[in-house]
């Protein structure tokens, strides 16, 4: 990069640390009152994840690739070719020292993912995010002991874990790259001929220790989701030889963390739930059994039907009794469609989900592999010749705000809050898949306190009776106030502010409050749910009832036909 000024890196490198450590505070201070309290420990109950009410929790998000540890496909690490994230330390150690590495790389990282993109993957309607860590952010490359644990090895991981939890989004810590590697690929951090972790003592040793220290360090901390003790062990010698290794580790996190969810791939051999054994033969509770679903280069129809699978691989294995959850998958070369389509399938099959990736460098946008794509190329640095100062200013290019761009190729917006756009001002009728009746302010009331109903609508399929047609305004955030043409001050609300599943619907003045606010999330058939934003909960029909006068309510999301309605133009 050509400066036309002089710049001192080392003193805006000294205050962008500053700021962020600031803001890291602020967040703190303010996620211990609001965020923390609004999430709520998760832990597996059969198989569902729920929080600590007994609600189940559906976790939607995504992964935070490229940052933690870099994958030279997907970022700009380097464009003179060095192979991973352990080869480009090992450059800027050789060449600057450790502490100049440590403090380039933390550039890197805090311009690859900023306090934005939180509230980006929050307003997007997302509510987790799955970070990839390798060993290499706990210890020095040199020194792998634990004398030499690093003095700083949770800083970066605390900042995310606390911007996170201010945007009330729950975290997945993901173990990408155990020491000594589980496989040869180039995404644990270091890409190597042999995976040494699974015949290597010492790999298996630090590894245990670095999950100890983990684990000991978020005990207790409510925007932890679970922890993801290996990810992707391909590299192992036998199928016994990963059990082994996550029945080690979970006796290890278990002793520093009685309470966290503990996350256990099956992604290696089969890439199915039949690597995994019941949970119940290793003595093995709370966790959840983890997949990932990918179709190289496949047709569409391939495509989607993997997420089928996916489900129906979850459900033949419903004796082991745990969650679901798909951490890694991305339909995005397909557009809308079959994101739709697998969206619809995991969250209809109550599995658990974070899609790769947040952002990748794969290609201009849209671009199949982020949700956010770059809209033009700055330039990524060369690590083996770039002065440390160029290095530090080409990596700050690679913002989001300053080089990316939302993905619409997947049907919805970046403000969103992942549901639908529904247009304003249109009367519609609402009706339910499940009885074909229509939503109804009983006996055509106006006034507050007038319970929401069902009842068959006026003219068959379709009503010109104003008590049955309703107008959605944008309330921001993808979220909707939903008025009744023949009231048009009467909006839909939860009966006393309720968050609880069984919660009854009411028509009030609408006033703004989170009760009175919708989001509609498309079922790509047509069909719709809508999501109250002060509850999570889903609009539906009690015990999928088909009979005329049965007063909605909210309830947990389902999939039912019960939840989903169809929007009619009388």
């Amino acid at each position: 990069m050509n400066l036309s000024v002089p710049i001192n890196f080392a003193t805006c490198r000294m205050g962008r640390m500053a700021l962020r450590f600031a803001a890291s505070l602020i967040v703190i201070a303010a996620c211990s009152h609001a965020a923390f309290a609004q999430l709520s420990m998760l832990h597996a109950s059969g198989r569902n994840i729920v929080n600590a009410s007994g609600s189940t929790v559906l976790l939607k998000g995504v992964n935070l690739g490229g940052f933690m540890v870099m994958e030279p496909w997907m970022c700009p690490a380097d464009s003179g070719g060095l192979p991973d994230t352990y080869s480009i330390i090992a450059e800027l150690d050789s060449r600057f020292g450790v502490a100049e590495e440590q403090a380039l790389i933390r550039d890197y990282q805090q311009s690859w993912i900023t306090t934005q993109d939180f509230v980006n993957i929050k307003n997007a309607g997302f509510n987790v995010v799955r970070v990839p860590v390798w060993w290499g952010n706990f210890y020095p490359i040199a020194n792998v002991s634990n004398s030499g644990w690093r003095s700083d090895a949770f800083t970066e991981l605390d900042w995310v874990v606390n911007q996170a939890a201010a945007q009330g989004l729950y975290v997945i810590i993901d173990m990408h790259g155990v020491v000594g590697s589980q496989s040869t690929s180039d995404d644990t951090g270091q890409q190597q001929a042999v995976a040494a972790y699974w015949t290597n003592d010492n790999d298996q040793g630090n590894t245990a220790y670095m999950w100890w220290q983990i684990a000991n360090h978020y005990n207790g901390n409510p925007t932890i989701a679970g922890y993801d003790l290996i990810n992707e062990p391909t590299g192992a010698p036998s199928n016994a030889a990963v059990i082994s290794a996550f029945a080690s580790l979970y006796t290890t996190v278990r002793s520093a963390d009685p309470a966290h969810m503990i996350i256990i791939e099956g992604t290696w051999g089969s890439w199915d739930w039949s690597m995994l054994p019941n949970p119940s033969s290793e003595d093995w509770t709370n966790v959840a059994y983890e997949m990932h679903e990918y179709q190289w280069n496949a047709a569409e129809s391939v495509v989607t039907q993997g997420s089928v699978n996916q489900v129906s691989d979850f459900n033949n294995h419903a004796s082991y009794n745990v969650p679901g959850y798909v951490g890694e998958w991305n339909d995005f070369q397909y557009g809308s469609g079959a994101w739709q389509s697998s969206v619809n399938t995991y969250d209809n099959g109550g599995e658990s989900w974070t899609f790769w990736a947040y952002k990748a460098t794969s290609g201009l946008t849209p671009n199949a592999w982020g949700l956010y794509d770059p809209s033009y190329w700055p330039t990524t640095p060369n690590v083996s010749t770039d002065s440390a100062a160029t290095i530090a200013a080409d990596w700050a290019e690679w913002t989001t705000a300053n080089s990316f761009v939302f993905n619409t190729s997947l049907g919805f917006t970046e403000n969103s809050g992942g549901g639908a756009t529904l247009a304003t001002g249109t009367p519609y009728n609402l009706v339910n898949q499940n009885s074909g009746s229509c939503i109804d302010a009983t006996n055509e009331g106006t006034a507050n306190g007038t319970t929401l109903q069902q009842w068959a609508c006026g003219n068959g399929t379709y009503s010109t009776q104003t008590n049955q047609q309703w107008v959605f305004t944008s309330a921001g955030s993808g979220y909707y106030e939903v008025t009744s043409v023949n009231a048009p001050s009467e909006a839909w609300n939860v009966v006393s502010n309720g968050t609880a599943s069984g919660s009854l619907m009411q028509l009030w003045t609408y006033a703004g409050a989170s009760n009175e606010e919708w989001e509609p999330v498309s079922l790509g058939n047509g069909y719709y749910n809508f999501i109250g934003k002060g509850s999570g909960l889903c609009l539906d029909t009690p015990g999928a009832s088909t009979a005329n006068g049965v007063q909605l309510q909210i309830y947990t999301c389902n999939g039912t036909a019960a939840q989903a309605f169809k929007l009619v133009t009388p």
